[in-house]
Protein backbone atom coordinates (compact mmCIF):
# COMPACT_ATOMS: atom_id res chain seq x y z
CA UNK A 1 0.00 0.00 0.00
CA UNK A 2 1.27 3.34 -1.21
CA UNK A 3 1.45 6.28 1.28
CA UNK A 4 0.31 9.56 0.23
CA UNK A 5 2.29 12.32 1.14
CA UNK A 6 0.25 14.36 3.06
CA UNK A 7 -0.60 11.18 5.33
CA UNK A 8 2.96 10.76 5.59
CA UNK A 9 3.46 14.46 6.83
CA UNK A 10 0.41 13.84 9.25
CA UNK A 11 2.30 10.81 11.00
CA UNK A 12 5.33 12.47 11.19
CA UNK A 13 3.30 15.34 12.83
CA UNK A 14 1.65 12.96 15.31
CA UNK A 15 4.88 10.85 15.84
CA UNK A 16 6.98 14.20 16.74
CA UNK A 17 4.01 15.07 19.53
CA UNK A 18 3.74 11.91 21.02
CA UNK A 19 7.38 11.52 21.58
CA UNK A 20 7.99 15.09 23.02
CA UNK A 21 4.77 14.21 25.29
CA UNK A 22 6.60 11.01 26.14
CA UNK A 23 9.66 12.50 26.65
CA UNK A 24 8.52 15.36 29.16
CA UNK A 25 6.48 12.86 30.92
CA UNK A 26 9.18 10.78 31.69
CA UNK A 27 11.55 12.97 32.56
CA UNK A 28 8.88 14.43 34.93
CA UNK A 29 8.07 10.83 36.46
CA UNK A 30 11.33 9.47 37.53
CA UNK A 31 9.68 7.99 40.78
CA UNK A 32 6.94 6.24 38.31
CA UNK A 33 9.74 4.82 36.63
CA UNK A 34 11.48 3.62 39.11
CA UNK A 35 8.32 1.99 40.96
CA UNK A 36 7.66 0.10 37.55
CA UNK A 37 10.95 -1.25 37.35
CA UNK A 38 11.43 -2.28 41.28
CA UNK A 39 7.61 -3.99 40.49
CA UNK A 40 8.86 -5.90 37.71
CA UNK A 41 12.18 -7.03 38.86
CA UNK A 42 10.85 -8.44 42.07
CA UNK A 43 8.03 -10.21 39.84
CA UNK A 44 11.22 -11.91 37.79
CA UNK A 45 13.20 -13.11 41.00
CA UNK A 46 9.90 -14.58 42.58
CA UNK A 47 9.11 -16.43 39.64
CA UNK A 48 12.97 -17.57 39.29
CA UNK A 49 12.24 -18.69 43.04
CA UNK A 50 8.96 -20.48 42.31
CA UNK A 51 10.58 -22.15 39.16
CA UNK A 52 13.53 -23.36 40.91
CA UNK A 53 11.04 -25.08 44.04
CA UNK A 54 8.11 -25.94 41.82
CA UNK A 55 10.50 -29.25 40.54
CA UNK A 56 11.11 -30.24 44.41
CA UNK A 57 7.76 -29.25 45.79
CA UNK A 58 6.26 -31.76 43.07
CA UNK A 59 8.44 -34.49 43.47
CA UNK A 60 7.99 -34.53 47.25
CA UNK A 61 4.21 -34.72 47.08
CA UNK A 62 4.15 -37.43 44.13
CA UNK A 63 6.40 -39.37 46.87
CA UNK A 64 3.51 -38.76 49.54
CA UNK A 65 1.34 -41.01 47.44
CA UNK A 66 3.34 -43.48 46.28
CA UNK A 67 1.54 -46.60 46.98
CA UNK A 68 4.96 -48.30 47.53
CA UNK A 69 5.79 -45.94 50.29
CA UNK A 70 2.12 -46.36 51.41
CA UNK A 71 3.04 -49.81 51.60
CA UNK A 72 6.22 -50.25 53.27
CA UNK A 73 4.62 -47.91 55.92
CA UNK A 74 1.88 -49.79 56.27
CA UNK A 75 3.45 -52.69 56.74
CA UNK A 76 6.48 -51.62 58.77
CA UNK A 77 5.41 -53.05 61.64
CA UNK A 78 5.24 -56.56 60.09
CA UNK A 79 8.79 -57.10 58.11
CA UNK A 80 11.99 -57.17 59.54
CA UNK A 81 13.83 -53.87 60.60
CA UNK A 82 16.91 -54.39 58.17
CA UNK A 83 14.41 -55.84 55.01
CA UNK A 84 12.43 -51.71 55.63
CA UNK A 85 15.22 -49.91 56.05
CA UNK A 86 16.87 -51.74 52.92
CA UNK A 87 13.37 -50.99 50.93
CA UNK A 88 13.17 -47.33 51.99
CA UNK A 89 17.49 -46.89 51.00
CA UNK A 90 16.64 -48.37 47.93
CA UNK A 91 13.47 -46.27 46.83
CA UNK A 92 15.11 -42.85 48.06
CA UNK A 93 18.35 -43.64 46.37
CA UNK A 94 16.90 -44.34 43.15
CA UNK A 95 14.32 -40.73 43.79
CA UNK A 96 17.52 -39.01 44.13
CA UNK A 97 19.73 -40.79 41.28
CA UNK A 98 16.57 -39.69 39.31
CA UNK A 99 15.38 -35.88 40.63
CA UNK A 100 19.20 -34.89 41.46
CA UNK A 101 18.16 -33.44 44.94
CA UNK A 102 20.97 -33.18 47.58
CA UNK A 103 18.75 -35.70 49.95
CA UNK A 104 15.50 -37.46 49.76
CA UNK A 105 13.67 -38.61 53.29
CA UNK A 106 10.63 -40.61 54.97
CA UNK A 107 9.88 -40.56 58.82
CA UNK A 108 7.57 -42.98 59.95
CA UNK A 109 4.89 -41.62 62.41
CA UNK A 110 4.57 -45.74 63.66
CA UNK A 111 7.99 -46.22 64.75
CA UNK A 112 9.69 -42.37 64.41
CA UNK A 113 12.45 -43.87 62.38
CA UNK A 114 14.13 -41.13 59.82
CA UNK A 115 14.95 -43.21 56.40
CA UNK A 116 17.11 -41.44 53.62
CA UNK A 117 18.85 -42.38 50.95
CA UNK A 118 22.20 -42.90 53.03
CA UNK A 119 20.12 -45.80 54.43
CA UNK A 120 18.30 -45.63 58.86
CA UNK A 121 19.87 -41.88 59.71
CA UNK A 122 17.44 -41.65 63.40
CA UNK A 123 14.63 -42.22 65.43
CA UNK A 124 12.98 -38.53 66.17
CA UNK A 125 12.48 -37.16 69.45
CA UNK A 126 11.18 -33.80 69.18
CA UNK A 127 10.59 -33.76 73.35
CA UNK A 128 14.38 -34.96 73.40
CA UNK A 129 16.13 -33.36 70.29
CA UNK A 130 15.77 -29.80 70.17
CA UNK A 131 16.23 -30.02 66.06
CA UNK A 132 13.20 -33.01 65.73
CA UNK A 133 11.16 -29.88 67.37
CA UNK A 134 10.13 -29.32 63.40
CA UNK A 135 8.37 -32.83 63.10
CA UNK A 136 5.69 -31.97 65.83
CA UNK A 137 5.42 -28.23 64.67
CA UNK A 138 4.58 -29.16 61.13
CA UNK A 139 2.20 -32.54 61.97
CA UNK A 140 0.41 -30.36 64.70
CA UNK A 141 -0.04 -28.07 62.13
CA UNK A 142 -1.87 -30.32 59.77
CA UNK A 143 -0.46 -28.63 56.63
CA UNK A 144 -0.42 -30.31 53.48
CA UNK A 145 3.37 -29.21 53.09
CA UNK A 146 5.87 -26.98 54.39
CA UNK A 147 9.62 -25.48 53.60
CA UNK A 148 11.90 -25.16 56.40
CA UNK A 149 15.65 -24.60 56.38
CA UNK A 150 18.47 -26.35 58.23
CA UNK A 151 22.32 -27.93 57.70
CA UNK A 152 21.82 -31.44 56.12
CA UNK A 153 23.82 -33.79 58.31
CA UNK A 154 24.23 -36.35 55.67
CA UNK A 155 25.73 -33.52 52.86
CA UNK A 156 28.59 -31.72 54.78
CA UNK A 157 26.37 -29.45 56.90
CA UNK A 158 25.54 -27.52 53.82
CA UNK A 159 22.19 -24.97 54.43
CA UNK A 160 19.54 -27.08 52.85
CA UNK A 161 15.66 -25.89 51.82
CA UNK A 162 13.75 -29.15 53.04
CA UNK A 163 10.09 -29.91 51.73
CA UNK A 164 8.55 -31.48 53.86
CA UNK A 165 4.84 -33.74 52.91
CA UNK A 166 2.40 -35.50 55.06
CA UNK A 167 2.05 -38.86 54.05
CA UNK A 168 -1.76 -39.65 55.33
CA UNK A 169 -3.81 -43.11 53.93
CA UNK A 170 -7.33 -42.58 52.00
CA UNK A 171 -9.54 -42.19 55.95
CA UNK A 172 -6.77 -39.28 56.35
CA UNK A 173 -4.87 -41.17 59.10
CA UNK A 174 -0.82 -39.84 59.46
CA UNK A 175 1.66 -42.45 58.20
CA UNK A 176 4.39 -40.29 58.05
CA UNK A 177 6.31 -37.10 56.36
CA UNK A 178 8.65 -37.43 53.74
CA UNK A 179 10.16 -34.82 51.50
CA UNK A 180 13.52 -33.56 49.19
CA UNK A 181 16.24 -31.27 50.11
CA UNK A 182 17.47 -28.67 48.04
CA UNK A 183 21.14 -27.25 48.63
CA UNK A 184 20.56 -23.43 49.38
CA UNK A 185 23.33 -22.85 46.83
CA UNK A 186 21.40 -23.54 44.00
CA UNK A 187 18.98 -20.57 45.48
CA UNK A 188 21.71 -18.49 46.64
CA UNK A 189 22.87 -18.18 42.62
CA UNK A 190 19.79 -16.76 41.67
CA UNK A 191 19.72 -14.58 44.17
CA UNK A 192 23.23 -13.31 43.51
CA UNK A 193 22.78 -13.41 39.71
CA UNK A 194 19.98 -10.83 40.02
CA UNK A 195 21.74 -8.41 43.24
CA UNK A 196 25.17 -8.14 40.66
CA UNK A 197 22.79 -7.56 37.86
CA UNK A 198 20.66 -4.56 39.44
CA UNK A 199 22.60 -3.67 42.15
CA UNK A 200 19.40 -4.93 44.93
CA UNK A 201 19.38 -6.84 47.76
CA UNK A 202 17.08 -9.81 47.59
CA UNK A 203 16.39 -12.29 50.22
CA UNK A 204 13.45 -14.31 51.93
CA UNK A 205 11.89 -14.30 55.09
CA UNK A 206 9.52 -16.22 57.10
CA UNK A 207 6.62 -14.45 58.80
CA UNK A 208 8.34 -13.15 61.88
CA UNK A 209 11.25 -11.49 59.40
CA UNK A 210 13.95 -14.44 60.42
CA UNK A 211 16.50 -14.85 56.77
CA UNK A 212 15.31 -18.21 55.22
CA UNK A 213 17.43 -17.46 52.14
CA UNK A 214 20.62 -14.93 51.47
CA UNK A 215 23.25 -14.76 49.45
CA UNK A 216 25.12 -14.13 52.68
CA UNK A 217 25.30 -17.57 54.01
CA UNK A 218 25.77 -16.15 57.53
CA UNK A 219 22.69 -14.22 57.38
CA UNK A 220 20.57 -17.55 57.21
CA UNK A 221 18.11 -17.98 60.47
CA UNK A 222 20.54 -15.55 62.40
CA UNK A 223 19.60 -12.44 60.40
CA UNK A 224 15.82 -10.37 60.75
CA UNK A 225 14.18 -8.01 58.18
CA UNK A 226 11.60 -6.73 59.80
CA UNK A 227 11.14 -3.47 58.36
CA UNK A 228 9.67 -3.89 54.87
CA UNK A 229 6.02 -3.80 54.31
CA UNK A 230 4.54 -7.38 54.23
CA UNK A 231 0.99 -8.16 53.50
CA UNK A 232 -0.38 -11.60 53.02
CA UNK A 233 -2.61 -10.65 49.69
CA UNK A 234 0.24 -12.19 47.62
CA UNK A 235 0.42 -8.83 46.03
CA UNK A 236 3.83 -6.72 45.52
CA UNK A 237 4.40 -4.26 48.20
CA UNK A 238 6.32 -1.45 47.22
CA UNK A 239 8.15 1.27 49.57
CA UNK A 240 10.09 4.14 48.77
CA UNK A 241 13.27 4.70 50.53
CA UNK A 242 14.74 8.47 50.36
CA UNK A 243 14.94 9.92 46.91
CA UNK A 244 14.90 6.54 44.60
CA UNK A 245 15.55 4.04 46.87
CA UNK A 246 12.47 1.21 47.26
CA UNK A 247 11.75 -1.67 49.37
CA UNK A 248 9.31 -4.42 47.71
CA UNK A 249 8.30 -7.19 49.33
CA UNK A 250 5.61 -10.21 47.95
CA UNK A 251 4.07 -12.67 50.27
CA UNK A 252 4.74 -16.34 48.30
CA UNK A 253 1.84 -18.21 49.34
CA UNK A 254 2.87 -21.82 47.99
CA UNK A 255 5.92 -21.29 50.44
CA UNK A 256 4.47 -19.20 53.33
CA UNK A 257 7.67 -17.23 52.92
CA UNK A 258 8.40 -13.37 52.22
CA UNK A 259 10.20 -12.11 49.25
CA UNK A 260 12.09 -8.93 50.54
CA UNK A 261 13.98 -6.68 47.52
CA UNK A 262 15.46 -3.39 48.29
CA UNK A 263 18.19 -0.82 46.64
CA UNK A 264 19.24 2.26 48.13
CA UNK A 265 18.68 4.22 45.11
CA UNK A 266 22.61 4.01 43.28
CA UNK A 267 20.81 2.06 40.34
CA UNK A 268 18.76 4.76 38.98
CA UNK A 269 19.34 7.73 37.30
CA UNK A 270 16.62 10.67 36.91
CA UNK A 271 15.77 11.43 33.40
CA UNK A 272 16.36 14.96 32.00
CA UNK A 273 15.97 16.28 28.78
CA UNK A 274 18.89 14.64 26.24
CA UNK A 275 18.10 15.36 22.57
CA UNK A 276 19.93 11.94 21.34
CA UNK A 277 17.15 10.06 23.25
CA UNK A 278 14.26 12.30 21.91
CA UNK A 279 15.58 11.93 18.06
CA UNK A 280 16.18 8.15 18.42
CA UNK A 281 12.42 8.12 19.81
CA UNK A 282 11.28 9.67 16.63
CA UNK A 283 12.98 7.73 14.22
CA UNK A 284 11.85 4.29 15.76
CA UNK A 285 8.26 5.35 15.81
CA UNK A 286 7.93 6.86 12.62
CA UNK A 287 9.92 3.46 11.02
CA UNK A 288 7.60 1.36 13.01
CA UNK A 289 4.51 3.29 11.80
CA UNK A 290 5.47 3.23 8.02
CA UNK A 291 6.36 -0.70 8.40
CA UNK A 292 2.94 -1.19 9.64
CA UNK A 293 1.04 0.67 6.76
CA UNK A 294 3.39 -1.12 4.21
CA UNK A 295 2.88 -4.74 5.36
CA UNK A 296 -0.83 -4.68 7.14
CA UNK A 297 -2.13 -2.46 4.48
CA UNK A 298 -3.68 0.21 7.34
CA UNK A 299 -2.86 -1.20 9.86
CA UNK A 300 -4.01 -4.88 11.65
CA UNK A 301 -6.54 -5.08 14.36
CA UNK A 302 -6.59 -5.30 17.78
CA UNK A 303 -7.28 -8.39 18.04
CA UNK A 304 -4.54 -9.81 15.24
CA UNK A 305 -2.22 -7.78 17.82
CA UNK A 306 -3.51 -9.33 20.98
CA UNK A 307 -3.11 -12.97 18.86
CA UNK A 308 -0.04 -12.58 18.50
CA UNK A 309 0.83 -12.62 21.99
CA UNK A 310 -2.00 -14.50 23.25
CA UNK A 311 -2.86 -17.36 20.87
CA UNK A 312 -0.49 -20.32 20.09
CA UNK A 313 0.18 -19.95 16.62
CA UNK A 314 -0.22 -23.74 15.34
CA UNK A 315 -2.60 -25.02 17.20
CA UNK A 316 -4.66 -21.28 17.47
CA UNK A 317 -5.50 -21.98 21.54
CA UNK A 318 -4.87 -19.43 23.71
CA UNK A 319 -1.41 -19.56 25.10
CA UNK A 320 0.00 -18.93 29.14
CA UNK A 321 0.15 -15.26 28.16
CA UNK A 322 -3.95 -15.36 27.92
CA UNK A 323 -4.40 -17.49 30.88
CA UNK A 324 -2.06 -15.00 32.73
CA UNK A 325 -4.07 -12.16 31.53
CA UNK A 326 -7.56 -13.38 32.12
CA UNK A 327 -6.60 -15.21 35.77
CA UNK A 328 -4.03 -13.85 36.74
CA UNK A 329 -1.26 -16.50 37.34
CA UNK A 330 -0.26 -15.08 40.58
CA UNK A 331 -3.85 -14.58 41.60
CA UNK A 332 -7.13 -17.13 42.60
CA UNK A 333 -9.63 -17.83 39.85
CA UNK A 334 -12.02 -15.04 39.66
CA UNK A 335 -14.97 -17.27 38.36
CA UNK A 336 -17.00 -20.11 39.82
CA UNK A 337 -17.77 -21.34 36.54
CA UNK A 338 -15.10 -23.73 36.32
CA UNK A 339 -15.49 -26.72 38.65
CA UNK A 340 -11.91 -28.98 37.64
CA UNK A 341 -8.70 -28.92 36.00
CA UNK A 342 -6.69 -30.61 33.76
CA UNK A 343 -3.05 -30.99 32.73
CA UNK A 344 -2.29 -33.27 30.24
CA UNK A 345 1.51 -33.59 27.67
CA UNK A 346 2.34 -36.41 25.46
CA UNK A 347 4.46 -38.96 26.70
CA UNK A 348 8.01 -39.16 25.18
CA UNK A 349 7.05 -36.70 23.25
CA UNK A 350 11.07 -35.51 22.75
CA UNK A 351 11.55 -39.32 21.39
CA UNK A 352 8.79 -39.76 19.68
CA UNK A 353 9.28 -36.52 17.62
CA UNK A 354 12.62 -38.49 16.03
CA UNK A 355 9.77 -40.42 13.77
CA UNK A 356 6.98 -38.55 13.52
CA UNK A 357 5.65 -35.43 12.76
CA UNK A 358 5.29 -33.09 15.99
CA UNK A 359 3.29 -30.57 14.66
CA UNK A 360 0.91 -32.62 13.40
CA UNK A 361 0.68 -34.66 16.00
CA UNK A 362 0.21 -31.47 18.20
CA UNK A 363 -2.71 -30.51 15.63
CA UNK A 364 -4.19 -34.13 15.93
CA UNK A 365 -4.01 -33.92 20.02
CA UNK A 366 -5.81 -30.53 19.83
CA UNK A 367 -8.70 -31.77 17.58
CA UNK A 368 -9.32 -34.56 19.55
CA UNK A 369 -9.29 -32.61 22.76
CA UNK A 370 -12.16 -29.50 21.13
CA UNK A 371 -13.90 -32.85 20.60
CA UNK A 372 -14.36 -34.22 23.84
CA UNK A 373 -14.31 -30.92 25.85
CA UNK A 374 -16.42 -29.18 23.70
CA UNK A 375 -17.89 -25.77 24.86
CA UNK A 376 -17.31 -27.12 28.68
CA UNK A 377 -13.53 -27.17 28.58
CA UNK A 378 -11.38 -23.95 28.15
CA UNK A 379 -7.90 -25.17 26.52
CA UNK A 380 -4.83 -24.07 26.74
CA UNK A 381 -1.49 -24.52 25.15
CA UNK A 382 0.68 -24.40 28.38
CA UNK A 383 4.08 -24.71 26.20
CA UNK A 384 5.38 -27.49 24.14
CA UNK A 385 3.42 -30.27 24.39
CA UNK A 386 1.81 -29.24 27.50
CA UNK A 387 -1.85 -28.34 27.57
CA UNK A 388 -3.94 -27.01 30.56
CA UNK A 389 -7.94 -27.53 30.24
CA UNK A 390 -10.21 -25.65 32.80
CA UNK A 391 -13.69 -27.54 32.61
CA UNK A 392 -17.22 -26.66 33.74
CA UNK A 393 -17.72 -30.18 35.44
CA UNK A 394 -17.04 -32.22 38.61
CA UNK A 395 -13.93 -34.28 38.98
CA UNK A 396 -15.69 -37.01 38.55
CA UNK A 397 -17.05 -36.43 34.98
CA UNK A 398 -14.04 -34.89 34.02
CA UNK A 399 -11.68 -37.95 35.00
CA UNK A 400 -14.55 -40.19 32.13
CA UNK A 401 -13.84 -37.51 29.47
CA UNK A 402 -10.05 -37.28 29.66
CA UNK A 403 -10.10 -41.60 30.35
CA UNK A 404 -11.94 -40.99 26.67
CA UNK A 405 -9.62 -38.60 25.02
CA UNK A 406 -6.54 -41.10 26.24
CA UNK A 407 -8.70 -43.61 24.68
CA UNK A 408 -8.88 -41.90 21.44
CA UNK A 409 -4.89 -40.80 21.32
CA UNK A 410 -3.76 -44.21 21.97
CA UNK A 411 -5.94 -45.77 19.17
CA UNK A 412 -4.09 -43.20 16.85
CA UNK A 413 -1.09 -45.51 17.19
CA UNK A 414 1.52 -42.48 17.82
CA UNK A 415 1.42 -41.29 20.81
CA UNK A 416 0.22 -41.84 24.54
CA UNK A 417 -0.74 -38.64 26.62
CA UNK A 418 -0.92 -38.37 30.72
CA UNK A 419 -3.31 -36.51 32.45
CA UNK A 420 -3.79 -34.87 36.03
CA UNK A 421 -7.15 -33.96 37.41
CA UNK A 422 -8.12 -31.81 40.35
CA UNK A 423 -10.70 -30.14 41.91
CA UNK A 424 -10.67 -26.61 41.35
CA UNK A 425 -10.50 -25.09 44.76
CA UNK A 426 -11.54 -21.49 45.24
CA UNK A 427 -9.42 -20.74 48.29
CA UNK A 428 -6.42 -21.50 46.39
CA UNK A 429 -4.41 -19.87 44.50
CA UNK A 430 -4.44 -20.69 40.35
CA UNK A 431 -0.27 -22.11 40.96
CA UNK A 432 -1.38 -24.33 43.50
CA UNK A 433 -4.87 -25.96 41.83
CA UNK A 434 -2.36 -26.23 39.04
CA UNK A 435 0.60 -27.67 41.04
CA UNK A 436 -2.09 -29.97 41.93
CA UNK A 437 -3.08 -31.70 38.46
CA UNK A 438 0.28 -31.70 37.53
CA UNK A 439 1.34 -33.87 39.90
CA UNK A 440 -1.82 -36.03 38.79
CA UNK A 441 -0.05 -36.28 35.49
CA UNK A 442 3.76 -36.40 36.79
CA UNK A 443 2.46 -39.67 38.83
CA UNK A 444 1.03 -41.23 35.70
CA UNK A 445 4.11 -40.67 33.47
CA UNK A 446 5.85 -42.59 36.94
CA UNK A 447 3.59 -45.97 36.16
CA UNK A 448 4.50 -45.74 32.11
CA UNK A 449 1.92 -43.16 30.52
CA UNK A 450 -0.88 -43.32 29.25
CA UNK A 451 -3.75 -42.69 31.61
CA UNK A 452 -5.55 -40.27 33.81
CA UNK A 453 -4.75 -39.44 38.02
CA UNK A 454 -7.32 -37.82 40.15
CA UNK A 455 -4.73 -35.94 42.10
CA UNK A 456 -7.20 -34.11 45.02
CA UNK A 457 -4.90 -33.42 48.11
Amino acid sequence: MKIKPYIFVFIMAIAFSVAVACHYATASASDARNREFSLILAERIDEAISAELTGPLQVALAMSTDYYVLNLLNNEHLAGEKDIENSFQRYLNGMKDKVGYSTTFVISERSHKEFTDSGFLSIIDPDKNRNDVWYKSFVESERTYALSVDTDHTNNMQWTIYIDVRITDSTGKLLGVCGVGVVMSDLQRILDRYEQVYGVKASIVDENGLVQADVNTVNIETAYNVSAARSDSGEFVYNKKGENGYTVTKYIEELNWYLVVSNDGQGFVNVSFNPTFLLAAIILFLLLTVLYQFFFKGGASKTDAKNEKQVDMLTGLWNRNYFKAVFGEHGRLNTTRYKSIAVYDIDSFKEANDHIDGDDVLLFITECAKKHFGVKGEIFRWGGDEFVVLMEWSTDFAYEICRELCHEIEEDGRVTISVGIAGIRLSDTIKINYYRAAQGCYLVKEMGGNGVKLCDL
